[in-house]
């Protein structure tokens, strides 16, 4: 339901192919109804959108603010798109006028745009605090677009803004490497590597040092904490079945924390297996069930 769009794994598409939607494969996605899984897959292809331009590792500056402008010109940022081939601006269209017609703040898609253009000039980051303010425009903005577009009240939103950063902590850990490789980009804290006696370059090599596993692990205890925040976030859902998406959303998640700090290679890892989805699933419509108002 958070799914996180990054396409620093492989090369992107131009704009991106919209037969690659990774979010339709989380198991949260199959509690939602077809009304609830259209209008997200017009935010989440925004967000691939622009991910793909601010990850692309063969677009030139100059073609990444181009088309970045291409997709805030339908939300009235005062930008010049001229430049940029308008098919960037489909995915932009389309989330401006659902938003419009939902009657929802556009706001927090610029905060995205803001995010990815800031990608383009800073590869560094000082400290968690440093990088927790970059999630806070890069995820908890999405975080808030899903909260409203599923109805939700304002405390689901804010809970919703938590779990989206705890989304994109993970992305960041399994993507470190070829954010690294690809980019020159490292998100995880610089503090954090001199901290474990280690240096960035250890994102280069397939298996982990010592130091880049205790890196990584402050990462993943901080997306814990982040969803300690979120706890209750179903709650906020009158829809038994958006209850549902929102536990196995965590419930997923917290699987795929685990399953990170366990791994001694930079691989990511596997999708849950068959048995271990049917217990996510079945753990989630229980909490869908307690947790009705």
């Amino acid at each position: 339901m958070f799914e996180a769009a990054s396409t620093a794994d492989s090369t992107p598409t131009i704009p991106p192919d919209k037969g690659a939607e990774p979010w339709t494969a989380c198991i949260a996605w199959r509690f939602l109804d077809e009304p609830a899984r259209a209008d997200l897959s017009v935010l989440f292809r925004f967000i691939a959108a622009v991910r793909a331009v601010a990850d692309h590792p063969a677009l030139t500056p100059e073609r990444k603010e181009a088309a970045l402008a291409a997709l805030a010109a339908p939300f009235g940022a005062d930008v010049e798109p001229a430049a940029a081939d308008d098919a960037w601006k489909v995915p932009a269209l389309a989330l401006a006028e659902l938003l419009a017609a939902r009657g929802i703040d556009s706001r927090p898609a610029w905060h995205i745009l803001q995010a990815a253009g800031q990608d383009l000039r800073k590869t560094r980051y000082r400290d968690w605090s440093d990088l927790l303010t970059w999630c806070r425009f890069a995820a908890a903005p999405a975080g808030t677009l899903v909260a409203r577009l599923l109805g939700a009240d304002e405390a689901t939103a804010k809970g919703a803004e938590s779990l989206a950063i705890a989304v994109q902590i993970v992305e960041i850990v399994n993507r470190a490497s070829s954010h690294y490789r690809w980019l020159g980009r490292i998100y995880l804290p610089q503090r954090w590597f001199t901290e474990a006696r280690g240096v960035p370059a250890d994102l280069g090599f397939h298996r982990r040092s010592p130091a880049l596993k205790a890196v990584l692990g402050r990462a993943l205890d901080q997306a814990n904490t982040l969803m300690d925040d979120a706890k209750g976030i179903g709650a906020g859902f009158t829809d038994w079945h958006r209850r549902a998406a929102a536990a196995a959303q965590v419930l997923e998640l917290r699987a795929e924390i685990r399953a990170l700090a366990r791994a001694d290679t930079q691989e990511a890892p596997r999708p849950p297996s068959a048995l271990a989805e049917r217990l996510i699933r079945f753990r989630a419509m229980m909490r869908a069930l307690l947790s009705r108002p």
